[in-house]
Formats: C-alpha cells, sequence, structure tokens
C-alpha cells in the first residue's frame, strides 16, 4: 500500500488557488498553524539544520545534482522552480528505481509559509519522503514537529563550511555533507521500501 505524507491534493485549479490565498497569507505569524485541517501530522521529513548563510542551500543543490546522475538508483520525475528575489529556488520530484518511493527535494529557503507551499506541490506528485532546510529552533522548526509528531523528522545538522579560507575548501565540504544526506536518503528508502510500497511504479 502507499501512504501520501506530503502536501496536499487539489480536486481543481480553483481549489489550489483558494487554499494557497486562505491558508497561506499569514505568512511567519502564524505559521505554527498553517493548514493544520490540510497537512497531516505523520509526514516523514529530512531536514538540514543549521543558521543562516552555512551553505545549506548549496548543499541541498549538491544532493539535487548527485541524483540527477545516471548511476544514482533514482529516476527524475520533475522539477518546479520558484522565483524567490534575485534567485531561483527549486524543488525536485526523484523516484527510487527499485522500491518506486519518491523524494522531493526543495532547495527553498527557511520558513515555514515557503516549505508549505512546496509540501503543496509535493502531495500533487505523490511523494513519500520530503527533504526541505530549516533553523534549528522557531517556527518552522516548530512546524515540521507538527507535521511529524506521529511520523518522523530526521535532522541533518550543517557544519559551517562557509567559513573556510577558500572557494574550494568550501565546494568540498559541502559536496562531502551532500554526499552524507545521499546516503541518508538511500537509508530510508531501503528502511520504509518494504513497509510503504508504492503505487507510483
Amino acid at each position: 500500500h502507499t501512504v501520501i505524507i506530503i502536501g496536499i491534493n487539489y480536486k481543481s485549479q480553483s481549489r489550489r488557488k483558494s487554499i494557497m490565498s486562505k491558508k497561506f497569507t499569514c505568512r511567519y505569524r502564524k505559521c505554527p498553524n498553517i493548514c493544520d485541517e490540510i497537512f497531516p501530522n505523520d509526514m516523514h521529513i529530512i531536514s538540514v539544520f543549521g543558521a543562516s548563510n552555512k551553505g545549506k542551500t548549496k548543499m541541498l543543490i549538491m544532493v539535487i545534482d548527485i541524483l540527477l546522475q545516471t548511476n544514482s538508483g533514482f529516476k527524475y520525475i520533475t522539477y518546479k522552480p520558484r522565483r524567490y528575489k534575485n534567485a531561483l529556488d527549486k524543488t525536485y520530484i526523484f523516484q527510487e528505481a527499485r522500491s518506486g518511493l519518491r523524494v522531493g527535494i526543495t532547495t527553498t529557503g527557511d520558513g515555514c509559509y515557503y516549505i508549505a507551499e512546496e509540501m503543496a506541490f509535493m502531495k500533487e506528485q505523490k511523494c513519500d519522503l520530503y527533504v526541505c532546510a530549516s533553523h534549528k529552533r522557531g517556527a518552522t522548526l516548530d512546524w515540521l514537529l507538527k507535521r511529524t509528531s506521529k511520523g518522523e523528522l530526521l535532522r541533518y545538522p550543517k557544519d559551517t563550511v562557509e567559513k573556510t579560507s577558500t572557494e574550494a575548501e568550501q565546494f568540498s565540504g559541502n559536496r562531502k555533507q551532500a554526499e552524507e544526506m545521499f546516503e541518508i536518503i538511500k537509508s530510508w528508502v531501503s528502511k520504509h521500501s518494504l513497509n510503504f510500497g508504492s503505487s507510483n511504479s
């Protein structure tokens, strides 16, 4: 059987616009309570934890690059860009070849409003695991804990790679952590493939 653990199912585009306008307008002020009636509390999430400007986004981009490689064991499904100020955030959906389980990864910065918005897209794509970034404390963490109260929240601490002296060292440190995250994702899929099954394959 398939366990759907991310986001929301839209019955129509008008329903989608209604949800986006009514449920996500509170932004940070009411973050922990966003969409309690929409998002489940048994989600499975891996979050990269760390303060601002520690390289969380760069690391997640590297994880995506690893998953895009032909020998990763994952198949690319779809991609969703998201413009934020001068940055282009990305949300990718992958499917593990053997189990059919789907993994969604977003580079969207810390902020439960933005993460919830990307979770809606994850739900449409029938994801089983969601990978994101978060600060160590605050509204986003509170929201993630609420969404995983009956599920699973795995925290990956992001080391301070950005303070190293050269770009080469920064790249090497982020790459090493991205490879560690890739192994964590593979381990999660292996652990849950028998329990979850999938209707995506």
